[in-house]
């Protein structure tokens, strides 16, 4: 693990072995998160009113495993992107005004945006 801080927002990068858990993230929970393994794995992201809104701030998820890893608002029941393995996103909160917000996930490769839970703006994946 590695990190630094500038102002409230703290950078660095967390590696989970990936275990058919779920790894919850907070308001203090570092901007890139890697997971690992062979498992599948589920991602929680935090509450949003706990983080300062439309100021880029955003989460990044990669899927180094082999498994496939699901990233779910903090309602923990709600999907917002389905990564494969190989796949990654940066996942931007542009509302924080509910404790689920309002993400905007940008995928690298195919990953899968679950229908109906944000809406895109024009170009983005």
């Amino acid at each position: 693990m590695a990190s630094w801080k500038q102002g409230k927002i703290k950078f660095g990068f967390l590696e989970t072995a990936t275990s058919g858990g779920t790894l919850t993230l907070t308001s203090s929970s570092l901007q890139y998160q890697i997971l690992t393994g062979s498992a599948n794995h589920t991602v929680q992201l935090p509450d949003a009113t706990t983080l300062l809104n439309g100021k880029g701030i955003a989460f990044s998820v990669v899927n180094s495993s082999t498994g496939t890893v699901t990233v779910k608002l903090n309602d923990t029941t709600t999907t917002l992107i389905t990564l494969a393995a190989g796949q990654g996103a940066a996942i931007y909160l542009t509302d924080n005004s509910t404790t689920n917000g309002v993400w905007v996930p940008k995928t690298g490769g195919s990953g899968t945006v679950a229908a109906g839970v944000v809406a895109f703006a024009p170009g983005v994946t």
